[in-house]
């Protein structure tokens, strides 16, 4: 699995799209394990309690902030080495991936319905759309 910090060195010396696919692919496997469901069930937790709590909102909006911010930077560096196949803000691309996150634990909680399997086939698929690979 790859830590935070690992990711930031593995895409900074990285030296294809190919190779940054295949960083962020294992990056996002880590994210959708078991062992991060805990994670996202707190996330969605939090997000329904902010609905009806304007102070967690402002809490919220700062933590997706600096999340944005984090792994915009990876993107950025992907974007400017023309690795990202469409022209976004790296913070906004940052913020369909929370979304995307979230959708998994969506995905989970009614699994007798949903097939995971599924989910992580349309997740890789996208994300071969947003990054230019030779596939």
């Amino acid at each position: 699995e790859l830590g935070r910090v690992d990711v930031d060195e593995a895409v900074e010396n990285c030296s294809s799209a190919d190779e940054f696919f295949h960083i962020m692919k294992k990056w996002v496997s880590s994210f959708a394990g078991s062992d991060g469901e805990l994670r996202r069930r707190f996330r969605i937790e939090v997000l329904g309690s902010a609905i009806s709590r304007e102070s967690l909102q402002e809490k919220l909006r700062e933590a997706n902030r600096r999340q944005a911010e984090d792994l915009g930077a990876l993107l950025s560096t992907a974007q400017e080495r023309q690795w990202l196949a469409i022209d976004v803000k790296p913070q906004d691309l940052a913020m369909w991936w929370t979304g995307l996150v979230m959708s998994r634990y969506l995905v989970e909680m009614d699994h007798e319905y949903h097939d995971t399997a599924a989910w992580d086939a349309i997740t890789i698929n996208t994300m071969r759309s947003i990054i230019r690979t030779d596939f």
